[in-house]
């Protein structure tokens, strides 16, 4: 996948050659992490690519080209826990035990939570449980003869 994520921002002293300082920040948002963990299935390979102009305001004002690439491997166990740290949760984090992948009921309710999964890989904690309510409150619902979410006939205690 070639797909644009995160944004580099460097400090002014990368690009000062006697500074020796060669650090920068890679700044990922919720999107970018969702795209990832959409496709992700293992490590991730990066292409850094930088290009940029730079104006150099001595001896005289010049601009100078900035260009390059390099590949970054961040492996992934680095990669979940750099997720968990920050609040997100991983696709890997809920998943159908192999007793229950022919067990139809489980496969729907699994389905049928997607939208929650991809809320919380997201960091969306509040969305994601107003998702499984929702779904909750659907599969109870009274055009289902089921009298209701909230009814004791659906939960079997009445």
């Amino acid at each position: 996948m070639k797909k644009v994520v995160g944004e580099v921002q460097p400090n002014i002293r990368v690009f000062n050659q006697g500074s020796g300082y060669r650090e920068w920040e890679w700044i990922f948002d919720s999107n970018d992490i969702s795209a990832l963990e959409r496709v992700r299935s293992g490590d991730l390979y990066f292409t850094v690519e930088v290009t940029a102009l730079v104006e150099v305001r001595e001896n005289g004002n010049k601009f100078i080209a900035v260009t390059g690439n390099q590949q970054i491997k961040i492996s992934e166990s680095d990669w979940i826990r750099f997720l968990q740290y920050f609040g997100y949760s991983t696709k890997y984090g809920i998943t159908l035990p192999a007793s229950l992948l022919n067990d139809k009921s489980w496969i729907q309710a699994y389905e049928q939570l997607d939208v929650a999964r991809g809320h919380m890989q997201r960091g969306m904690t509040y969305d994601a449980l107003r998702q499984c309510l929702s779904v909750i409150e659907s599969y109870t619902d009274v055009g289902n003869g089921r009298g209701g979410p909230y009814s004791p006939k659906v939960w079997g205690t009445s």
